[in-house]
């Protein structure tokens, strides 16, 4: 984890922006696969409530037993979906804090190089 400090070093400023912005880009393709996936995973639990519902609705069931027994049929899949939901606001976050730290780096690295030419005038 880089160490905050209070000197700012306009080629490193430079160097990172290009890493996060490299990691910015690999983010948003993950978080693009992530988002297909979360597609099929949501499709196989809406499959999986389908069929749940097609063998409850063969009997007569109270509509309690109905619910509990779709959560049940359908535990499986709605994990799986919610997991992936997890990964991808994970995901948002990390993409999030990096665009932040790009967004201070260029505002300090435009700050350094108006204090540069400042300094040139006078």
């Amino acid at each position: 984890m880089p160490q905050i400090t209070n000197d700012f070093n306009p080629i490193k400023a430079i160097s990172t922006l290009r890493e996060n912005a490299v990691e910015i880009e690999k983010i948003g393709a993950e978080i693009e696969a992530k988002r297909i996936e979360m597609i099929k995973v949501m499709a196989t639990l809406m499959d999986a409530e389908e069929a749940a519902r097609e063998i409850v609705f063969k009997e007569e069931i109270k509509a309690s037993l109905v619910r509990d027994y779709i959560k049940l049929k359908t535990a499986k899949e709605q994990k799986a979906h919610d997991l992936l939901r997890e990964e991808i606001r994970i995901l948002e976050n990390r993409k999030d804090i990096l665009i932040e730290v790009n967004n201070s780096l260029k505002a300090s690295f435009r700050i350094h190089e108006m204090e540069a030419k400042n300094l040139n005038l006078n």
